[in-house]
């Protein structure tokens, strides 16, 4: 059996098959970590979940609120000191007591309760922000996902447009050749052919543009967002009934709305906590004492603190505390307004698009299309002149390009409707919950 050949310093040259299995394994060895063919809508929230940088915040905010409640118990940390005291030159060291003391102090049981009870209603509060920057970032996800979608559907019809521009002119062609037309019909297949190009092309600009987005917004990683992304999800016609009362009458289910109520209750808490300074507190101390035979005297002492300096202390503390409960009551009050007003737009916006896109899909759109065909057809055996296909090619095309941005305008609707009903009713998948990634 042949072997390999020897190189100048005797060693055997690797094969040629070696070599190149080396070189592939190096290749793709070198992609990047996270590879995805798909996106989909449900994996690009996954993503986002994980990667998006103000989820992570809040996240960050809850466990260092979670962290703050070991911290309000009102235990001081405690102190030792040595003591000597009673001078007498005729003795030792000239000193008749000495003491060794553990000092504590601790606030009122019921000024830590109060604390408690704070820092408790604001790490619900950071939760309920959590969860509505949740469903925030899910509608900017979605709609941004409809966007990509929609200039997908856009390129579609522009290549579409393309390509119905290269029948006409293969037909204004054919025409002009048997005398059938003249030059100038043939000037403008031409025309309306570069137009489509250029259409074309900035249909491929759109959904570049829309991708990037996408990306940009769910945190996806510069090495990651490779061109053979595909995005199987797309835009179909999903007829969701929704009432009015249904959408209306969730304002106090709204995470915005529970958040500040707890905020409203934490604030309550913080005013009591003021009040409750007026209660002592407790210093405790234990010594071991020595009168010159040895440490075997003990001892305890409890002292009370007096609010002497309320005036400067307490009762700025308290007035502090009444104005930020009032603040916190205006801004669920403002909170609730808003999302009242939000709310009614919603469903107005959604209830004007949903009957838009059912004029479209059940009676435009069909009639559009059949147009066309019939247009075409009769154009290529002579029944019309160029001037009525062209007319109905582009009735065709502005039926089209307005379907398909109702249909858009529809979802973006539904997609607000999602955050407010907290459910979904396009591109559903598996439940994202931001919740669950919190460290």
């Amino acid at each position: 059996m042949a072997q390999p050949p020897l190189s100048s310093t005797g060693v055997r040259k690797p094969k040629m098959r070696t070599k190149t299995l080396f070189i592939l394994l190096l290749i793709f060895s070198s992609k990047p970590l996270f590879a995805w063919d798909d996106l989909s809508v449900s994996r690009a929230l996954q993503i986002a979940r994980e990667k998006n940088p103000q989820i992570n915040q809040l996240r960050q905010l809850i466990a260092a609120k979670e962290a703050s409640w070991w911290a309000s118990f009102g235990l001081a940390d405690p102190k030792i000191s040595y003591l000597k005291e009673g001078i007498e030159h005729s003795t030792g060291d000239g000193y008749t007591e000495k003491r060794w003391t553990v000092e504590q102090s601790l606030d009122f049981p019921l000024t830590t309760y109060y604390r408690l009870q704070k820092i408790a209603g604001e790490e619900e509060a950071l939760r309920s922000r959590l969860l509505a920057a949740c469903l925030a970032l899910k509608v900017e996800i979605k709609s941004a996902y409809t966007e990509l979608a929609f200039a997908l559907e856009l390129s579609h019809l522009r290549a579409e447009q393309l390509r119905i521009a290269k029948e006409l002119r293969k037909a204004a062609i054919t025409r002009v050749e048997a005398g059938e037309s003249s030059e100038l019909d043939l000037m403008k297949a031409d025309i309306l052919l570069a137009e489509s190009e250029n259409d074309a092309e900035e249909a491929n600009r759109l959904f570049h543009s829309a991708r990037y987005t996408l990306f940009k917004i769910i945190g996806l990683e510069p090495e990651d967002q490779t061109y053979n992304i595909s995005f199987p999800d797309t835009l179909e016609f999903v007829n969701v009934e929704i009432d009015q009362e249904s959408v209306t009458s969730t304002i106090e289910n709204q995470p915005e709305y529970f958040s500040a109520t707890q905020e409203v209750q934490s604030a309550g808490y913080r005013l009591n906590e003021a009040w409750s300074t007026f209660l002592p507190k407790l210093d405790i101390s234990y010594y071991q004492q020595n009168y010159l035979g040895g440490y075997d005297n003990y001892g305890y002492q409890i002292g009370f603190s007096f609010p002497l300096w309320f005036v400067f202390n307490q009762r700025g503390e308290i007035q502090e505390a009444k104005a930020r409960e009032r603040f916190f009551e205006w801004r669920r009050t403002d909170i609730s307004l808003e999302l009242k007003k939000n709310l009614e737009i919603t469903w107005h916006s959604y209830e004007v698009a949903k009957i838009a896109i059912e004029r479209y899909h059940n009676q435009i759109r069909g009639k559009a299309a059949r147009l066309r065909d019939l247009t075409l057809e009769g154009y290529r055996v002579g029944e019309i002149d160029q001037l009525t296909l062209l007319e109905a090619q582009r009735t065709y095309l502005l039926s089209e390009k307005s379907y398909f941005e109702v249909l858009r305008t529809y979802y973006l609707r539904l997609i607000e409707l999602e955050k407010y009903l907290q459910k979904d009713l396009v591109f559903a998948g598996e439940p994202v919950n931001c919740l669950e990634e919190q460290q």
